[in-house]
């Protein structure tokens, strides 16, 4: 904690530093004050209110116009702020996330995040939360505010909740191309510790954007082309029938977002996708499966979509 604290100190811009103290009982709060920063402001909860309503809390009590997350065990490079708030007025963008390494302090694995998933995350975004690391967010507080901020129903994936309705109100997001972040994750994270209600709350936020982008659609079928897509949650048993729509589901996709997705790109997503499924089907939902991929592949007028779903069918066909 106290190196997330120095490194906030190092920030070339003015802030605020709010810490939220959720009526911890292991000495946080003297920790802190005896480090004998300035700009730090505490503000105690007289009860435990969990992670959601203290980041509610805190956007509500936070005094500037700009708001930037960060956890305890994360540390920020100097330039961090000063970046992603460059990044922001550069596109007028409601909020920004920065590039990060990720370091799993039980297996000692290192993992750099740079935003791979880039003009697909309109679409990728519908199915996980691949907009960006949540201790790496800035955002404008006024409009997060305008949206209601964080949604205390939603105890876990808060984030990923929040991100989701603002890229249906129409929010723009911008990304610091470059690592400002250094985030330790393990078994203490509530990621880790708390994943089956991580993933829950995240399944939520899928199912709501999904039937956003195909109204009319039953849950069921939603629920379907996630796990095809994502491999998330349980294999479903009418796979031919969401086989062939996810082809229609994509064209309809692109029939909205064409002017921002280039259809290549997306074939590509869905090919790739397809075939990281082939080896959890049975023999007779492969041989649905690899046409489904060869007809994505091929409407992406790409050779090297084209060599994948080759490659992948082939390889499956002789193992």
């Amino acid at each position: 904690m106290e190196a997330a604290l120095l490194s906030l100190t190092r920030q070339s811009v003015d802030m605020e530093i709010l810490a939220i103290d959720d009526a911890s009982q292991d000495g946080s709060v003297d920790r802190m004050l005896s480090l004998g920063l300035r700009n730090l402001r505490i503000l105690p909860l007289d009860r435990h209110e969990g992670i959601t309503r203290a980041l509610q809390i805190g956007l509500q009590e936070a005094s500037g116009e700009f708001i930037a997350r960060m956890d305890a065990d994360d540390i920020s490079h100097p330039d961090r702020f000063s970046c992603q708030l460059a990044a922001i007025e550069a596109v007028n963008a409601h909020l920004c996330f920065c590039y990060y390494r990720d370091k799993n302090e039980n297996t000692g694995r290192v993992v750099e995040w740079k935003n791979p998933d880039g003009e697909l995350l309109s679409w990728r975004g519908l199915f996980d939360n691949v907009f960006g690391p949540h201790s790496g967010a800035i955002f404008r507080k006024k409009e997060i505010i305008e949206l209601g901020g964080y949604a205390t129903q939603f105890a876990r994936a808060q984030d990923y909740d929040l991100w989701d309705r603002c890229l249906a109100a129409g929010y723009q997001f911008a990304y610091a191309p470059k690592i400002l972040l250094e985030r330790t994750t393990g078994a203490s994270s509530i990621t880790a510790s708390d994943s089956q209600a991580q993933a829950d709350f995240a399944a939520l936020v899928s199912q709501r954007a999904l039937g956003r982008a195909f109204p009319g659609i039953s849950k069921e079928k939603l629920i379907a082309l996630r796990w095809l897509m994502t491999g998330k949650g349980e294999k479903p048993t009418d796979l031919a029938t969401v086989l062939e729509w996810s082809i229609e589901a994509a064209s309809s996709f692109l029939s909205v977002k064409a002017q921002t997705v280039r259809p290549s790109l997306l074939w590509h997503d869905v090919t790739l996708q397809i075939s990281k499924r082939l080896k959890k089907l049975t023999p007779s939902e492969v041989a649905l499966a690899r046409r489904t991929m060869i007809s994505a592949a091929c409407k992406s007028l790409r050779p090297r979509t084209m060599a994948l779903a080759c490659i992948a069918a082939t390889r499956l066909q002789f193992v």
